[in-house]
């Protein structure tokens, strides 16, 4: 898989009542998966999937399917 930048802020805000932050693309130490977390982690500990259109994209998609 083509390089994902870690860190990399997406234009989705953290869905936790009061924090306000915005979701960015984080990596698991152990596993080097990618997946979405608040930045303002370690006050906020919201995570999320990856998205499939997110990681099709850094794969070198130049369209979604279906669009």
């Amino acid at each position: 898989m083509p390089l994902i930048l870690k860190g990399t802020r997406t234009a989705r805000k953290c869905p936790e009542d009061g924090c306000n932050g915005m979701l960015i693309i984080r990596q698991n130490g152990k596993t080097k998966q990618h997946f979405l977390g608040c930045e303002n982690y370690p006050k906020c500990k919201h995570t999320e999937p990856l998205p499939e259109d997110v990681k099709m994209v850094a794969m070198g998609a130049k369209r979604l399917p279906g669009f």
